[in-house]
């Protein structure tokens, strides 16, 4: 059905350009506030860097929301490169090699480098991990259980 009426069909095709800008303005403020206030928290508890400060590894815990349990996790990273963040998780899941649904007290970390390539990561019950990467790029990792 085509309207014949000059001033009605502008009146129509200014409603729909009306409504277009409105979603469109509805889903951009979405995406922005979801970035600004992503679902997860992330704290970063200790960094070492490697003796040859090639490598930065840190010991970080997240927190995706209140009823979620506290993961501890252990990412590697470029010396020089900051922590990548899910642009709308915020969760720092780039290049994480451990993982562990337990607070950080709990596990008792040590990170010890005794070569520029090769981390040793001591903790108590490594062993219930849900994720252990024994390589990360040219880099060995061991892992060791203690009491």
């Amino acid at each position: 059905m085509a309207i014949k009426d000059p001033f009605a069909r502008k009146m129509v095709q200014s409603g729909l350009a009306f409504a277009g800008v409105l979603l469109f303005m509805i889903a951009t403020f979405t995406l922005i506030y979801l970035h600004i206030r992503p679902g997860c928290a992330e704290e970063i508890i200790s960094e070492a860097t490697s003796p040859n400060g090639q490598w930065v590894v840190a010991v970080m815990q997240r927190r995706c929301g209140e009823e979620s349990p506290v993961v501890t996790h252990i990412n590697l990273r470029p010396a020089g490169r900051s922590t990548k963040y899910g642009f709308f998780s915020g969760k720092a899941e780039d290049s994480e090699i451990f993982s562990v649904e337990q607070e950080v007290q709990a596990v008792h970390f040590a990170l010890v480098w005794d070569l520029p390539n090769r981390l040793i990561i001591r903790c108590r019950d490594c062993a219930h991990a849900s994720l252990r990467q024994t390589r990360w790029n040219d880099l060995t990792i061991q892992y060791e259980s203690r009491q």
